[in-house]
């Protein structure tokens, strides 16, 4: 919720303080002794907070005198390689300059930002928390549940910065947060800027830019200014509007990013500061996302690592680990982990473990994780693991039809709770079925993965289903479908009342 405070009249020289906000309109009025000057526009600064009084159980946290600072920059889409293909510049000064660690086995658990965010930032996916899907219910998301939240109860001033809000992480599918999640939200601007996102969808020739700012540069500037702010402090900056929609435009990021980065280590703020640089998934549209090489790229995003020298003088052990862990598999999860062992806010951490396996779905990065830990055990279901190996299903085979079918039925079954809205979808044709290959031939189910065409319109789909043997039936779940064409304004008619059916309903 936005609302406007009260207006400020200030006049010549006079200085207006923030204190209830980081944001204001500015509305001027001018007079050079023969012309009169008038402008509008916003201004963005950090106000001065009072000590936070929010409270949280359990975390113990680090002496004083010795706190770490952690800094994330996200690009959305952002895959391993698309990373070093389009941000060339900001690639070598974060692995030669800075000497951070690459994680060339960081996977995703599910599809999409929110797949990819909610496990970093609370711990668990978005299904493991109560329900705050805008279609079954009107609950808000409890910010508590974020590590935002465990960083505020230590001390720390916190930082949430997201391009494109109207879509946003919390914002697309779920009803938001129930109160502002950090001491500092750029949503409030971003919202009235886009005017909730119209400019964006109607073409909006100013849609990147804030006055005559690029939005993107605009976030980074202001995330340099709060290392700038004594105290300890924790911020997450997610670039999306460049992004999102075509990959390509984020190379116009790519020297401001540089900037940026050396800006804070010349500054001596990444002395004590872990900065991560990555991406959320790579990217799900386009034809790139129809190859091979595409869908590896989705599974597959961009995470770079920095420790700073204070942790590394206080804990020799914990480069080695991270150096060590970068070509083992890791995933969000594991991020969230590795956050609070920085906070030292361990008693925080998810301590759920997969059925049948050992190792706690999160480990945190800068202790050994074993080096054959497995998907299973990762919390990575078959579709989502890139390190699975899979086989042909030729297309004579039973298997080939009857599992593309049972994929499209259950994409009909998704919709069919608005169905006098939603048209049912019909099958054009099958692209590929897989098996995946297992060591053993005698389970009571095998794992399948198959690619359709659908009408109407043209929507692929591909999708992971387990196959039950002995009950002769395919078991699907909705965190197994990626739809990997742009759904445009095909489910316009269910967006306000049923978002979570975007990627598989057409209008009627």
């Amino acid at each position: 919720m936005m609302k406007f405070g009260l207006p400020s009249k200030v006049f010549g020289s006079g200085v207006y303080e923030l204190v209830t906000s980081d944001q204001v309109e500015v509305n001027c009025t001018g007079y050079d002794g023969t012309t009169p000057s008038h402008w509008f526009g916003y201004k963005v600064g950090f106000r001065s907070i009072p000590k936070p009084t929010r409270t949280l159980v359990t975390p113990k946290p680090r002496p004083q005198s010795d706190p770490i600072n952690v800094l994330i920059i996200a690009i959305d889409s952002a895959s391993h390689n698309g990373f070093i293909r389009r941000m060339p510049k900001s690639h070598e000064v974060i692995t030669k300059e800075l000497k951070a660690v690459v994680l060339n086995k960081y996977n995703v658990v599910g599809d999409g930002t929110a797949a990819a965010l909610f496990p970093l930032l609370s711990g668990k996916t978005s299904f493991e928390h109560e329900d705050y899907r805008k279609a079954l219910s009107t609950t808000r998301l409890d910010e508590k549940l974020l590590v935002f939240h465990v960083a505020s109860t230590l001390g720390y001033r916190t930082l949430y910065f997201e391009s494109m809000p109207w879509i946003g992480t919390f914002q697309n599918r779920h009803n938001g947060f129930s109160h502002q999640p950090t001491d500092h939200y750029l949503l409030p601007l971003l919202m009235l800027q886009s005017d909730a996102g119209r400019k964006w969808w109607n073409g909006d020739k100013g849609r990147y830019c804030i006055g005559d700012t690029a939005q993107y540069a605009l976030m980074f500037n202001l995330t340099r200014q709060f290392y700038n702010i004594k105290g300890k402090r924790f911020s997450f900056t997610f670039i999306a509007d460049i992004s999102h929609d075509d990959f390509n435009v984020v190379t116009t990021a790519d020297e401001e990013l540089v900037g940026l980065l050396r800006s804070l280590k010349v500054g001596g703020k990444l002395e004590d500061t872990v900065l991560i640089v990555m991406g959320d998934h790579g990217t799900r549209y386009k034809s790139t996302r129809d190859t091979y090489q595409g869908k590896l790229e989705e599974q597959l995003p961009f995470m770079a690592i920095r420790l700073p020298l204070k942790l590394v003088n206080s804990r020799p052990d914990a480069l080695k680990a991270l150096e060590d862990n970068a070509n083992v598999l890791t995933t969000p999860f594991d991020i969230h982990t590795t956050l609070l062992d920085v906070l030292g806010a361990d008693e925080s951490r998810n301590r759920f473990t997969v059925k049948g396996s050992d190792l706690p779905r999160g480990m945190s990065l800068l202790k050994p994780i074993p080096p054959q830990r497995s998907c299973g055990e990762a919390g990575v279901v078959p579709y989502w693991c890139a390190c699975a190996s899979w086989r042909v299903v030729p297309a004579h085979a039973p298997q080939y039809t009857r599992a593309a079918h049972a994929l499209l039925q259950y994409i009909n079954n998704v919709t069919s709770t608005k169905r006098s809205l939603c048209r049912v979808r019909k099958l054009t044709y099958i692209e590929w079925v897989m098996q995946k290959i297992s060591s053993s031939e005698r389970q009571s189910s095998d794992y399948y993965q198959a690619k359709i065409v659908t009408s109407p319109g043209y929507a692929v789909y591909e999708g992971a289903m387990r196959y039950l043997k002995e009950e002769d039936r395919y078991l699907i779940s909705v965190n197994d479908i990626s739809r990997i064409t742009e759904y445009g304004h095909e489910p316009d008619c269910v967006w306000v009342v049923a978002p979570h059916l975007g990627n598989f309903c057409y209008c009627k």
